[in-house]
């Protein structure tokens, strides 16, 4: 967040998004995969530990200019406002000013003698002014095409789910409410060629498989499974 406000020079703000979480969860699935392949070679298994700090800390492909101690070079995309609504186009700003003012005609706007940071913003806004500058959504991606700059649409979450692509790999599933009806979810991104991959149903009530999983994994008895949630060790709710 800190790095993002010192490169978009805006004051920080929450991604709305659960980065830690969901890259915890998913290094945690890779640790336990890791660890019954282990047993499975060794017969031995293990306490893992992770800790959702070190994990936001791997999966940051800006950290080595940390570690190095060096300037940050942004090799992501920038997003700028244009004709028919946000874009984000990716490589290095003075690549991407190299080829607007070659292929465009977009002129360099900057008084002889400027310092540094004055050329910088105004040669940003000279490509803000060209990336408004077009008539129809269109015209805008033809130039960008037209010398080979990489560049993708700002969509909301719901016209991503909605996109060509998500319809045609079937992004999104839908599993039992338990209500009578359906809701939908997002499908397992996974897609083997001799395997099925896809979500089965939706998410367990708390403690729904308390009874089954007890006796088939453990061979627990009934009474003992009983027990156990009387005395609040394990917890369910009351629904089927």
């Amino acid at each position: 967040m800190a790095r993002q406000s010192d490169e978009d020079d805006r004051s920080a703000s929450d991604p709305v998004l659960s980065i830690a979480d969901m890259n915890a969860g998913l290094h945690g699935l890779v640790a336990i995969l890791s660890a019954l392949y282990h047993r499975e070679q060794t017969g031995q298994g293990q306490h893992i530990d992770l800790a959702m700090l070190d994990v936001m800390l791997l999966t940051d492909d800006y950290a080595n200019f940390a570690l190095d101690e060096i300037p940050l070079i942004r090799g992501g995309g920038q997003v700028w406002e244009a004709t028919g609504g946000p874009i984000m186009i990716t490589g290095d700003f003075r690549a991407i000013w190299k080829l607007l003012t070659k292929h465009h005609g977009v002129v360099d706007p900057t008084p002889p003698g400027a310092p540094l940071e004055e050329k910088i913003k105004l040669r940003h806004q000279a490509v803000a002014d060209f990336l408004l500058s077009f008539e129809q959504r269109k015209d805008l991606i033809a130039a960008l095409d037209k010398v080979n700059l990489a560049w993708g649409d700002v969509r909301s979450n719901h016209d991503a789910f909605q996109s060509p692509t998500a319809r045609a790999r079937g992004t999104v599933a839908r599993v039992d409410d338990r209500s009578g009806g359906t809701r939908p979810v997002v499908e397992s991104p996974y897609r083997f060629s001799n395997a099925d991959s896809h979500v089965a149903r939706g998410p367990a009530y708390r403690g729904e498989h308390n009874h089954e999983v007890l006796e088939s994994w453990l061979g627990a008895a009934q009474e003992e499974i009983d027990a156990l949630e009387a005395e609040g060790i394990l917890d369910a709710d009351s629904r089927p």
